[in-house]
């Protein structure tokens, strides 16, 4: 199953080796950090074909815009899909001028700010905020220091079209309710009652920003001590996706505790659209993969 949203770290080509490590009968599968959804999307598909059985399925993450955009999927995708492709045609219809075209992207990138700055509920401004992601340099999510979302146009592209987008919605809507997949919009140790406890026959997969990411992200929200210490204190399995290496770089956090981890496994991710923004050029990443056993 195609990827629903892209975003950046997406775990698309590590999907399957991630979900090897999920046991194959649990009681909830929990993933904090869901970004992309890529690791839930292969989940899915194993549930989907009998490979693994779950009871529960419960993400979260602290971006509002992302988790809106998700429970409109699941809810009533097509209305995303019809705004999408308003957005879609006034963008291509727009080729034949790259400086309209670039003024365009910047017009709704603006809407989308002003709706973020008013804390506006509106729908419109999750619709927008696809749209932007689709059509954003690299497709990387980047944030001033204001809050405000900043990342250049990509104008010599024009995004995936409707039709394809629809498809994949549509397959996604349809096992995101199969399995009622229960979204949230808050932190890892900051879920609802009763979806807050978690027990020894459950899986969690985590995938926080890294430590190594640099001014990209806003990563300072986490408290990595506090984090790790979350983590020590769960009952059940679990998987945590980390820094690694880009090429000849290693990025791996020495800093992190022992005890938080049984083993670790390197999985290849391919090359790194960050780097390329950052160093301009190509680095094979291997991105570090933290297992827990349940105690």
């Amino acid at each position: 199953m195609l990827s629903i949203i892209k975003w950046t770290g997406a775990k698309r080509f590590q999907a399957p080796v991630i979900v090897q490590q999920i046991p194959d009968n649990i009681n909830t599968y929990f993933e904090p950090f869901l970004g992309g959804g890529s690791v839930l999307g292969e989940y899915l598909n194993c549930l989907e074909s009998g490979k693994k059985k779950c009871n529960n399925i419960v993400c979260c993450d602290t971006n509002e815009d992302l988790i809106a955009i998700w429970n409109i999927i699941k809810d009533d995708y097509m209305s995303l899909i019809n705004e999408y492709r308003k957005l879609y045609e006034g963008f291509k219809n727009l080729d034949y001028d790259h400086k309209l075209k670039k003024q365009y992207y910047y017009d709704i990138r603006e809407e989308y700010n002003q709706l973020r700055r008013e804390n506006s509920k509106d729908k419109r401004r999750y619709i927008i905020f696809y749209w932007l992601m689709r059509n954003c340099f690299n497709g990387l999510i980047r944030y001033n220091k204001y809050g405000d979302f900043n990342a250049s146009c990509h104008y010599s592209r024009n995004g995936m079209q409707p039709e394809k987008i629809e498809k994949i919605f549509e397959e996604w809507n349809i096992l995101l309710n199969k399995y009622d997949v229960q979204l949230f919009c808050c932190s890892y140790n900051d879920l609802p009652f009763p979806y807050n406890i978690i027990q020894k026959d459950d899986l969690v997969y985590c995938d926080p920003p890294y430590m190594n990411t640099g001014s990209l992200y806003d990563y300072d929200k986490i408290d990595y001590n506090v984090f790790f210490e979350w983590l020590k204190k769960l009952p059940c399995k679990y998987l945590l996706s980390f820094d690694g290496f880009s090429g000849d770089t290693d990025n791996r956090y020495f800093d992190i505790q022992k005890e938080i981890y049984d083993k670790i496994e390197y999985i290849n991710s391919g090359t790194s659209s960050f780097k390329r923004l950052v160093k301009g050029k190509l680095d094979e990443v291997y991105d570090s993969l933290y297992i827990k056993e349940a105690k």
